[in-house]
């Protein structure tokens, strides 16, 4: 998708799918309409008299005024920010019912959240994160759902279940990157492996990405918008908030070939060298996963 802006043709982005919202003037409409269809682009456009007041004045730091109402400030909370992420993550159809009254219920579900969170036992936080986990899947099935009700119904059949150091199957976050965007996916069960089972106390703080382009199929390897996408989360990482930032920890040869790649979430006593000590010297190693490392 390009632009044309002093003469000067600006790519904005590479991908198969794109999502545009930009104000026009009537005469403008019939001009962008026919310049898409001359180029035989597929399009839909939808058009808005009146750009609600919810949509312009969104709070971008919601989560974070979510997270520190909990009076356990020094708490990292990893795992509710995670979720949180993930519901964000579904987009228009979470975002715009976020700070919605629907009937029969006088609160909306932010505030329902806040008050739920402000004062949560460990317990009582394991409980929403799972609930919000499931929200996100709820979702997939029904896109209107009403968010108050089904947390209500939620939170009160959720088991949040004791993790097995012993499984051969754990339930680790997942991360998507395309060309336009970071999703947040909610923990998948993954077969384990020797990495994973010798830091198990710290399995919260493992991530998989995944780079794919905008409808989800895999890049073509000449992609410059896959190459920056694996460069920026090699190099940058993925944040989840100012002070939360899962790294680059290493792939295997396989998920090279499936464009993915393993991150870390340093904590006090953990770091991503003192694990890459453990798997042995990789200096010497010819092959690209080891050079990646």
């Amino acid at each position: 998708v390009k632009t044309l802006h002093d003469d000067t043709e600006n790519c904005i982005a590479e991908c198969s799918a794109l999502t545009l919202t930009y104000r026009a003037r009537n005469q403008d409409v019939s001009r962008i309409v026919s310049g898409f269809m001359r180029h035989n682009i597929d399009c839909v456009f939808t058009r808005f008299n009146d750009i609600p007041d919810q949509v312009s004045s969104f709070d971008k730091n919601w989560i974070e005024k979510v997270v520190a109402s909990h009076e356990n400030t020094k708490d990292d909370h990893v795992n509710l920010r995670y979720a949180l992420k993930c519901l964000e993550s579904v987009g228009f159809q979470f975002l715009d019912k976020l700070h919605e009254k629907a009937p029969p219920h006088a609160i909306s579900f932010y505030d329902l959240l806040m008050n739920d969170i402000s004062k949560g036992s460990p317990e009582q936080i394991r409980k929403i994160t799972e609930t919000l986990y499931k929200i996100c899947q709820e979702f997939d099935r029904k896109p209107f759902l009403n968010l108050v009700e089904t947390y209500k119904k939620l939170i009160l059949k959720v088991d949040p279940v004791d993790l097995d150091e012993y499984s051969h199957y754990q339930y680790i976050k997942r991360i998507i990157v395309t060309p336009s965007r970071i999703i947040f996916v909610p923990p998948e069960p993954i077969a384990t492996n020797r990495i994973i089972r010798e830091n198990f106390a710290y399995l919260d703080s493992f991530a998989r990405v995944s780079f794919r382009d905008e409808d989800f199929s895999q890049f073509n390897s000449q992609s410059n918008s896959a190459t920056d996408g694996v460069r920026n989360v090699i190099y940058e990482g993925v944040k989840l908030s100012e002070n939360i930032v899962f790294k680059f920890l290493g792939c295997s040869n396989s998920q090279l070939r499936s464009q993915g790649l393993w991150l870390f979430y340093e904590v006090l006593h953990k770091n991503i060298e003192s694990i890459r000590d453990k798997i042995g010297n990789l200096k010497k190693k010819k092959v690209p996963t080891a050079t990646l490392r």
